[in-house]
């Protein structure tokens, strides 16, 4: 099975590449005011906004 690997912290995370759609290039994101502190801030993509965890 191939895997698509990446790291958040200290952490190697795993996802099948089935289960992937797309993978985008790093962006700077935009802060999202009062947001709670698992919210890394907004990707824009495809004229709308994602929200990044």
């Amino acid at each position: 099975m191939l895997v698509l690997t990446f790291r958040i912290a200290e952490v190697l995370y795993a996802v099948a590449v089935r289960r992937v759609a797309e993978v985008v290039p790093r962006v700077a994101l935009r802060g999202i005011p009062h947001a709670p502190s698992y919210l890394a801030g907004l990707l824009r993509y495809r004229g709308g906004a994602v929200p990044v965890v």
